[in-house]
């Protein structure tokens, strides 16, 4: 049997995790650890037993992996021990907000023979992966210019204080863009001949336009990456999805090649709009649903095969977006690789 217990309940997402257990036979959820009173109740229905330690909890219950989600600057010494305690570990999105921890994290990890993931969902989601597969076929030539955006509602009843602070949840470019920057890195490294593109060079700019009463919050963001294969990606990362918006962000990702161009589009309903030089707009088949990145990590733990998304990719996306964080912050373009 597989023991998974989480480490913090800081962000919605990870209660994913019970529904990927539960979904995945021969994983079990043992316990969560979670100190922070007003989320006691929601530990609680998780239905195992409850730590405000997350050290006595690993002693006391011995997993054989763990889901971190405590708050966003304190993931890095988690995972780092996790990791050192020979655990495995998937980790709500950003995986640190700093290059020290990530520094950290990196050592650790290839030190300890175990698994590490960032639940990069993007990877998982129909139409990204009909777009990925479309691109892998040749479908649009050789990529040229990328373009994501992902606005998100603040909605700032729903926020805890530290998601508030950069210095807490990391900023814009990192708590958000790292969904992003690895969507430009994946369907980039997925046209023939591509394999090996890499992100050379970021420049970026960040700042705060509608909520100015929080001192120390980015609201908005945007990064350029210039790749080696000399294609370019530009990525949107923002709070500010519209109050009246029947949804919680318009994300878009399109995608021009020498062949043709793309759309992964989520509103009125999710889909992937192309359009070639043989071949005038059309919609591509998205397939059948895949599996969340959570049951990927489990399933490929029992079953002793890779995950879909490697953890390098995920030390890199998050590599390239605390390095936008730095361009951002210092003006200058900064050199990835």
């Amino acid at each position: 049997m597989l023991k998974v217990a989480i480490i913090g309940l800081r962000h919605p997402h990870i209660f994913s995790i019970k529904g990927d257990v539960e979904a995945t036979p021969g994983a079990k959820l043992v316990a969560v650890a979670e100190d922070e009173p007003s989320l006691q109740a929601k530990a609680e229905s998780l239905g195992v037993p409850v730590y405000q330690d997350w050290r006595r909890m690993l002693e006391r219950e011995r997993p054989d992996v763990v889901a971190a989600c405590p708050v966003n600057a304190e993931k890095g010494a988690v995972i780092s021990e996790c990791l050192e305690r020979d655990l495995h570990v998937i980790a709500d999105k950003p995986l640190v907000t700093t290059l020290e921890d990530l520094e950290a994290v990196s050592a650790a990890w290839a030190g300890s023979g175990k698994r590490l993931l960032l639940m990069l969902t993007l990877r998982y989601d129909a139409p990204f992966v009909a777009l990925r597969r479309f691109v892998n076929e040749g479908g649009l030539g050789a990529p040229a210019a990328m373009y994501c955006t992902g606005p998100h509602r603040l909605n700032l009843p729903s926020r805890y204080p530290w998601m508030l602070r950069d210095d807490l949840c990391g900023g814009v470019l990192v708590d958000l863009g790292c969904h992003f920057v690895d969507a430009v890195r994946w369907i980039a490294r997925s046209a023939p001949g591509c394999a090996e593109d890499e992100v050379l060079a970021v420049s970026a700019t960040q700042g705060c336009k509608r909520f100015t009463d929080l001192p120390n919050f980015t609201d908005y963001g945007q990064v350029l990456l210039r790749l080696s294969s000399g294609a370019s990606g530009l990525v949107q990362a923002d709070w500010l999805s519209p109050d009246a918006a029947p949804y919680h962000g318009d994300m878009r990702f399109s995608i021009t090649g020498t062949q043709g161009t793309a759309e992964v589009r989520y509103w009125p309903w999710p889909q992937v709009l192309v359009a070639t030089n043989d071949r005038p707009p059309y919609a591509l088949d998205l397939g059948p649903t895949p599996p969340s990145v959570g049951e990927d990590f489990l399933r490929a733990i029992l079953e002793e095969r890779e995950t879909q998304l490697s953890t390098e990719d995920c030390l890199a996306a998050t590599r390239v977006t605390l390095l936008a964080r730095k361009a951002a912050e210092t003006g200058t373009t900064v050199t990835v690789s």
